[in-house]
């Protein structure tokens, strides 16, 4: 895996739907602001363009904490992982 620096980040979100729209509020619900515990994060890395010219990425979430997200983040990074064992392969198929 090829990681660019500065590609990548973690960010927070909910389930919450907006009672008028019934859509999802997402990164935008307002509890997400006063809640500490209100929602989960979650980690996004930009891969190079694919052979077809198309953008990649990775989205995981469910963390708990900013940091078990940014922990994450971390290791996605590392070209074979925390521990020396590979997280994360990218292929062409």
């Amino acid at each position: 895996m090829v990681f660019i620096k500065g590609s990548g980040g973690v960010y927070r979100r909910c389930g919450c739907v907006d009672p008028q729209s019934g859509r999802a509020f997402g990164a935008r619900c307002p509890k997400l602001r006063t809640g500490r515990r209100h929602g989960s994060w979650y980690v996004r890395v930009e891969l190079p363009v694919g052979s077809e010219g198309r953008r990649r990425r990775i989205r995981r979430g469910g963390f708990g904490t900013r940091k078990a997200a940014e922990e994450t983040l971390v290791q996605l990074g590392s070209p074979r992982g925390a521990g020396g064992r590979g997280l994360l392969t990218v292929g062409s198929g």
